[in-house]
């Protein structure tokens, strides 16, 4: 059969590799190389944790590299704590891929977070040029 074609973006990215991010990279990395699209880039801040680069992997030297480089970003980290830390530096970077740029960021937050931790982080966004859409899910693994 034929095989759509869809536009993809120019770089997806993940904060995430712990228990969870770890698995959620791997099978992103593998979809994004079946379809011919760019690298997976991953950054966290314990290196060791990084698969080795490949053709399917990159990495970012920082987060605000990250996101400066990235047109999707989807976190999955460990506390509140860390959510908060890591989003004042991602939204910097975005910010200022804006105004170079005029692109925008997606970010896609997959943290088992407090729910006043995500009201904060969404309500940080007024008067931003940054916008957020807030919702709840989950998964259970096969």
């Amino acid at each position: 059969g034929r095989r759509e074609t869809r536009p993809h973006p120019s770089q997806a990215d993940t904060n995430a590799q712990g228990n969870m991010g770890t698995h959620m990279s791997a099978n992103l990395a593998a979809y994004l190389h079946s379809n011919n699209c760019p690298p997976l880039t991953l950054f966290t801040r314990t290196t060791s944790k990084l698969p080795p680069l490949s053709s399917s992997i990159a990495h970012a030297a920082s987060l605000l590299d990250l996101a400066l480089e990235c047109d999707i970003i989807i976190t999955s980290l460990a506390s509140d704590e860390a959510v908060k830390s890591v989003y004042k530096e991602l939204f910097e970077g975005a910010r200022e891929k804006v105004k170079k740029s005029g692109k925008g960021t997606i970010f896609v937050e997959s943290s088992t977070i407090y729910p006043t931790t995500a009201g904060a982080f969404f309500s940080f966004l007024v008067g931003e040029e940054l916008m957020a859409l807030q919702g709840s899910w989950s998964a259970k693994p096969r």
